[in-house]
This record gives structure tokens, sequence and C-alpha cells, in this order.
């Protein structure tokens, strides 16, 4: 009679429970990482919760002149998706990104550009910034809808069996971004006919997606300082008592001078939306700065933060 091999109890219970482990084993998410806050609080608004977002620079930190650490480059090298604006604003990730799979949102095809006239000041007395274009496309409620489908295709391209729900969460997104809108533009409407005066080319889309007047720049980018001959021609055009917006974030000492010289209306602004939870406070911040501003009757008052 031949001999029968009994299975080794402890050998099987060593393969169950090995199986059971790896059936336990949480799945690691999808993570993306965004490039900047504005950037980072669109994505959230339409990957979460199904999607890891993580923001590569801090709040109110900006793209320009940016160095970045250690630890900031592995988080980009563990990301699946890395989505920012593009080469235009954020000049520091062009080449860590050669070899990484990436969404400019600066490059989808669907995005407005303003158009501006030959006779806008900041266009003819400096070159208009980042090459031409200005990169906060973020400031148009009309391009956050488009980069955010841009972002949701982007990970649904990757993860399909997310496709449904990222549908849903755009779809909301969408819903409460139009309905404040309308609330934005009512805001705005009647101080749309106002001079106004930016530290930066900054709020291009802003001004085009709101129909507000042209504004005027004290510098073409921070990292450059306004020449003599541009200055003594913005004197020129500067009313006493118009409104002047200055980032908090930049060294701001010939808008400062102008402000003193002019009695200008100075008034903080924020478009990287530094102390905001979503985008809808970015703009609604945003509208708030501006529209305090820009208020008629209080053009002529005092400067004030």
């Amino acid at each position: 009679m031949k001999n029968q091999t009994n299975p080794n109890p402890a050998g099987l219970c060593l393969l169950l429970i090995s199986a059971l482990m790896l059936l336990a084993a949480p799945v690691r998410a999808t993570t993306v990482v965004a490039s900047i806050q504005p950037v980072y609080l669109l994505a959230r608004e339409v990957l979460a919760p199904q999607v890891q977002v993580q923001r590569l620079l801090p709040p109110g930190v900006t793209p320009h002149g940016f160095q970045m650490a250690v630890s900031q480059r592995r988080m980009l090298e563990q990301a699946d998706v890395i989505v920012w604006v593009g080469p235009q604003l954020e000049t520091f990730l062009t080449s860590v990104l050669r070899n990484k799979d990436n969404l400019a949102l600066a490059s989808v095809p669907a995005l407005q550009w303003p158009a501006r006239g030959s006779d806008h000041s900041h266009n003819n007395s400096q070159k208009n910034s980042h090459n031409g274009q200005d990169p906060h496309i973020w400031l148009s409620p009309a391009n956050a809808l488009v980069m955010a489908q841009a972002i949701v295709e982007a990970v649904g391209r990757l993860e399909p069996s997310l496709q449904p729900a990222l549908a849903t969460n755009l779809a909301r997104f969408t819903q409460q971004l139009q309905a404040q809108q309308r609330q934005w533009q009512q805001s705005l409407q009647a101080v749309s006919a106002q001079p106004w005066l930016l530290y930066h080319d900054a709020a291009q889309h802003f001004e085009h997606f709101f129909n507000l007047r042209q504004y005027q720049t004290v510098t073409r980018t921070p990292e450059s300082k306004p020449g003599a001959r541009y200055l003594h021609q913005l004197r020129q055009q500067i009313t006493p008592g118009q409104c002047l917006l200055v980032e908090a974030y930049y060294p701001t000492k010939q808008a400062d001078k102008l402000a003193q010289e002019f009695n200008l209306r100075a008034t903080p602004y924020d478009p990287l939306g530094t102390q905001a939870n979503s985008y809808l406070e970015l703009i609604s911040a945003m509208v708030r700065q501006v529209e305090h501003c820009l208020a008629p009757g209080l053009a002529t008052n005092n400067n004030s933060n």
C-alpha cells in the first residue's frame, strides 16, 4: 500500500494568513500633487475624497524664483500625476517634470485668454508679463471650470474606476461655481468703470471675466524693478486717490512711494488665496478686495488696509 502524504497543518496556516494579509493590505490611493495653492484648491474641489491631493508650495509662497527642497522633490517623485499652471509661471518645475506624468493647465485648449488692445498702458510701456500672456488663469471662473474638467479627465484616464465619482464631483462644483458667479458679477458691476492700479501684472483674467476697466501696473513682474522712464509715464496717468492693489508677499517699495505721493487707496489683495479653504473662497476674497478698493465714494479717502 502506497504511503499518503498528509498536508502540513502549520504550512497551510501560514499560507492562509499570508493570503488574508494580502487581501487586507490597504490599496495606495491615487496621489495628485498640485504646484501652488490655487491649483491645489481647484484640484481638491473635484478629486477629493477619492484622490489624495497634495500641495507642493505652502500657502502664501509664490512660484517666482522658488527653489525646491529635497522633501518636495521626493513628493513629486511619488506622485501619480502633477498638476501645474505651466512653464510660464512655475519655471522651477520645467526640467523636473520632463519625465513625469503631468498636466500643464495653461496648455488646455479651451482656456480663454484676454485680448489686449494696443493702447493698454502696461502693454504700451512695458512688455506684458510672462512671455506675453498672464498665467494667473485661475482668476477667471470660466477658466476654472475648464481646468477642473481637464483635471478630472487626466485622473480618470489614470484610474477609470474613479470616473463616475469624479464626474459627480465636477457636476457639483460646476453648479456651486455658477451660482456664486452671479453674485460676484453683481458685486463688481457698480465699480467696473473705476480706474485701478496693480503692483504687478497678475489680474488680466479677473479683469476680463468681470468686465472691469483695464488696469495699470507698477512693474511687469515681481522680480523686475520699473525703470525711471516708465515710472515717469505712469505718474502722468495716475489719478490722485485711485485704487492700488498690492500683494502682501512681494516687496513693494515703488508701489508704496506712489501710494504716498498720490494718496492712493492702497488695498491688499491675494490672488494666491493664502487664507482660502476652497476655490470659491479664493475668488470671493478677490471680489471683496477689488470692490473695496474700487468702490465709488471711497476713492478720495485716506489709504486703507
